[in-house]
């Protein structure tokens, strides 16, 4: 099925380059706030998530404005995981030996 530059695509259906550039944006994101990603299957889910929200299109690939609102999404879910990993591991039960 043939997509048009505007019309929204989902993350599924994304060029094989287009996932890398995501994905690098994405390691971006985590490395500006000092955060470490959990696996690449979690990030991937993070970028369809984004993407997918967004109704994103190859067009706006293009568009500055547009990634860097992108980009800041990102960094958001960023700083939500390691709020969500850090109440984890205050709520980890100790063990004591």
């Amino acid at each position: 099925m043939e997509y048009e530059r505007n019309s929204h695509l989902p993350y599924a259906q994304l060029p094989i380059e287009v996932r890398a550039l995501l994905f690098l944006l994405n390691m971006t994101a985590f490395a500006t706030r000092r955060r470490r990603p959990r696996s690449p299957q979690q990030i991937h889910a993070i970028l369809a998530a984004v993407w997918d929200s967004e109704k994103l299109a190859l067009a706006d690939l293009d568009d500055s404005d547009r990634m860097n609102t992108v980009y800041k999404k990102l960094r958001t879910v960023a700083d939500s995981y390691e709020q969500l990993s850090s109440a984890a591991r205050r709520n980890r039960p100790r063990f004591v030996q």
